[in-house]
């Protein structure tokens, strides 16, 4: 249910709400949750604003480093807010 969830609101990202955001931070960070879900939690987390995301730069960079190339593509797409705004 939950990864549903990420992609429909992956493909509608102004339904992203903090309380979605906080849902995808929490999936991230969860090492029971499904790399399935974890995939597209990362891609919710890249519709976000920059502020949102900042704070939690540490818990997605090391997805940069999965073993998984899908994964460190969904990271990559997670960190876009805060390396595309000068102002973070």
């Amino acid at each position: 249910v939950r990864r549903a969830m990420f992609m429909a609101i992956e493909k509608r990202p102004d339904v992203l709400s903090q309380e979605v955001f906080d849902l995808a931070i929490h999936a991230v960070k969860s090492p029971e949750e499904a790399w399935s879900v974890k995939d597209p939690a990362l891609q919710v987390i890249g519709h976000a604003p920059a502020e949102w995301v900042a704070p939690h730069v540490d818990i997605l960079l090391p997805y940069l480093k999965h073993e998984d190339w899908w994964l460190q593509n969904a990271a990559l797409s997670a960190l876009t807010p805060v390396v595309a705004d000068e102002g973070v």
